[in-house]
């Protein structure tokens, strides 16, 4: 097929180099063309001899439109057509001529044709190389267009960077303000809400002490006449109570609002205000099985059970890596590139199939061929378009995405973790009187809580905010451990007098364990032998637990001194009054449970009555009593012996002694001005950690309040306690 294809090209070329080199008149008399045997025609240039059938213009006209088989047959009809009519051969000559000189006419036209098509395909390669240099241009400026933009991308991240870095210090700087300006307005807050709260207690306790000493007058004038006569009257029997009866004394103390609420529906204790002697001897006289519940603290303490590490991350940094979408907007880019390449080769080879497609004697075979050429020509500029669309989109978002991105750099750290296992208890004085007996013993009711209080917490850590709250706080423990107790049923709390046993006492210590001093009333016979009774009213009374040793004698100026123990640690204090302590502020400060020790192992609770941070003192109120130290007045003399008590270190109930250096202003802790507006007893007593809120004593009257000692790194032997006068002008 290929071979046939050839062989008609060849012919095909030299019929249109001889119909276009000769005239008309020539052409049809001299041209003759050899028929093969496989129907293929070619011209006879040189010797016609050698070929077996030679045919004319006319017949080659005739025949070149037939199929190559079936042009033999088709010269055989022609020819014997030809000798049945010969009267025809002048018509059919002139015929011949005729349509040679149509075919040349044709020829002359297509010529035109194929130059105007030159023509044509001329200015089409003109535009093709004017868009490719539009093209070119354009990418050229997109390229540079492009670069400015990574440049204005690069300062602009550049720009944020820092931006981020400065908002992140601002941040910081603007959090620790915060922070601190929050501080401020607690401890203010917290400030404002005690000294209401101490100015309410003081007004309750100055009006329930007025009531009381009313009460007492009324109580002495109405008795004074009656006493005599009742303590002489016989109780007789139908006025004493074989029942049993429980009663609640109502008695004012620290935190006595967090003890719990006895839930009692069939109202079976009775409940006592203002609870003095006279009646716990009346309540003796007319009951026999008497229960007697006397609220004494509320203690709430914590300990660490456990502690353990944990893991988290913080930022550190930030790191910069390469864009992933900057490769598919690359990869996309290149694909366009490729399609316009493509869609230029295909308009390429459209032309080239309209250039090589032409054939003046094709027909439509060749106009079908030119018009394929030609529609393959459209639909590559469109794709072309259209990849052109493609590129500059793709070029001008490469332009728009940033080179890198930014990403955290976390690094590991620890913080601590906490098991605290916190209890909180308020704890009563029981005395039974039963069958004429004494018996007492303590109870409690508690309640415990187990916490887990983090520390360590990096505020950068990318998960803080879940951690804080999956974690207790301080606060936490504090307000727990600072709120009321849950109420109990009064079968309960039956319950609980039952658990263990009693210890039997006497009279007078029945009456010692109430804190009322006891005198045996001389009554007659009839007093006698119906009065409550005591056995062993000669039993001696229990000493006190002291600390003499056969080592050592105590001073007995520690009757006055307690521990001060808080959260944070332990510091000194000195009973002013027979309830109320002195210390330093900074010993309590942030505090929500404070307890004090004496010297006999007695604990405590105590809240804070006022504070004064110029002079670093507080004045707190507890439930336990104390021996009160008695201030010195008058002037001090340099180089008096003084004596420094408290607890340096821990070592509990220390002395230390040394002499008066100075009097002299100094600034206190607290002092945000650097002014010295604290009046100090500059003293080369030791005076250490432990020390503070400890009593300083010239001889047995307390001249200051300890306060501070300098580090040795800085000086020897300076320390301060703040002067006496300072002191009193708080107290006032």
């Amino acid at each position: 097929m290929k071979k046939a294809l050839l062989k008609f090209g060849v012919v095909s070329l030299f019929l249109s180099l001889s119909l276009l080199g000769l005239n008309q008149k020539s052409y049809a008399s001299e041209n003759k063309f050899c028929l093969e045997n496989d129907g293929f025609i070619m011209p006879i240039i040189e010797n016609e001899n050698e070929c077996k059938n030679v045919i004319d213009t006319n017949e080659f006209k005739q025949l070149i439109s037939l199929n190559q088989d079936q042009r033999s047959e088709k010269l055989k009809e022609i020819r014997k057509l030809a000798k049945s009519q010969p009267s025809k051969d002048q018509s059919i000559k002139s015929i011949s001529e005729e349509q040679t000189k149509q075919l040349f006419d044709q020829v002359t036209k297509k010529r035109k044709m194929e130059q105007a098509r030159l023509e044509k395909l001329a200015k089409f390669e003109k535009r093709k190389i004017e868009r490719q240099k539009k093209f070119l241009e354009n990418k050229r400026k997109l390229e540079a267009k492009r670069f400015e933009q990574k440049k204005k991308n690069e300062e602009k991240r550049l720009k944020r960077l820092q931006d981020l870095e400065l908002k992140k210090q601002q941040k910081i700087a603007k959090k620790a303000e915060q922070k601190r300006l929050n501080d401020i307005k607690k401890q203010e807050r917290l400030a404002k809400i005690t000294e209401q709260k101490r100015i309410r207690e003081i007004e309750k306790q100055e009006r329930l002490a007025k009531l009381n000493e009313q009460k007492i007058i009324r109580d002495k004038q109405r008795n004074i006449n009656t006493n005599e006569v009742e303590s002489s009257k016989p109780v007789t029997p139908d006025k004493i109570n074989n029942e049993r009866k429980v009663v609640y004394v109502n008695n004012s103390i620290v935190k006595g609002d967090l003890f719990p609420n006895v839930i009692d529906k069939d109202n079976n204790i009775v409940y006592l205000q203002d609870f003095n002697k006279d009646k716990f001897s009346e309540l003796l006289r007319f009951n026999t099985n008497l229960i007697l519940i006397y609220p004494e603290d509320f203690e709430s303490f914590s300990n660490v059970t456990s502690e353990n590490k944990m893991l988290s991350k913080v930022v550190t940094g930030i790191n910069q890596i390469p864009n992933p979408k900057i490769n598919s907007l690359e990869a996309r880019l290149r694909r366009a590139q490729q399609e316009m390449i493509i869609a230029e080769r295909n308009i390429q080879a459209g032309l080239q199939q309209n250039l090589s497609s032409y054939d003046p004697y094709g027909g439509w075979a060749s106009i079908l061929n030119q018009m394929g050429g030609l529609a393959t020509q459209l639909a590559a500029e469109d794709k072309l378009n259209q990849a052109t669309v493609n590129y500059q989109r793709a070029t001008e978002e490469l332009a728009n995405t940033p080179m890198y991105l930014e990403r955290e750099i976390l690094s590991s750290y620890n913080y601590n973790i906490s098991n605290v296992s916190a209890e909180k208890k308020s704890s009563y004085k029981i005395i039974k009187y039963e069958n004429k007996n004494f018996l007492t013993k303590n109870i409690s009711i508690k309640e415990n809580k187990n916490f887990k209080l983090a520390s360590g917490i990096n505020p950068q850590d990318k998960n803080y905010k879940s951690l804080t709250k999956k974690y207790n706080t301080q606060n936490d423990l504090a307000i727990w451990s600072d709120s009321k107790l849950n109420d109990v049923s009064y079968d309960k709390f039956l319950a609980k007098l039952n658990e263990s046993e009693y210890n039997q006492i006497n009279r007078r210590e029945a009456y010692s364990h109430l804190n009322f001093d006891y005198k045996k009333r001389k009554g007659s016979f009839w007093n006698n032998l119906f009065s409550s009774g005591d056995k062993k009213e000669n039993k001696k009374i229990a000493s006190l637990k002291t600390n003499k040793t056969n080592y050592s004698i105590s001073d007995e100026r520690f009757q006055s001194v307690v521990i001060v123990r808080t959260e944070s640690g332990l510091g000194s204090g000195f009973y002013i009054s027979s309830d109320e302590i002195i210390t330093n502020y900074h010993v309590i400060e942030k505090s929500r449970n404070i307890n004090v020790i004496d010297q006999n192992n007695n604990r405590s609770s105590a809240i804070v009555l006022k504070k004064d941070l110029k002079r670093d003192l507080a004045l707190l109120k507890t439930n336990s009593n104390g021996k009160p130290v008695q201030f010195f007045s008058g002037a001090i003399k340099q180089g008096s012996k003084v004596d420094a008590l408290g607890h340096p270190k821990g070592r509990k109930f220390s002395i230390s002694q040394g002499i008066v250096s100075a009097i002299r202003k100094e600034g206190s802790v607290y002092n945000a001005t650097g002014s010295d507006n604290v009046l100090f007893i500059q003293t080369d007593a030791a005076i250490n950690k432990g020390n503070s809120g400890g009593p300083l004593f010239l001889g047995n009257k307390v001249v200051g309040v300890n306060t501070q000692g300098l580090s040795k790194q800085k000086s020897e032997g300076m320390n301060f306690a703040v002067h006496y006068s300072e002191v009193l002008d708080f107290l006032k």
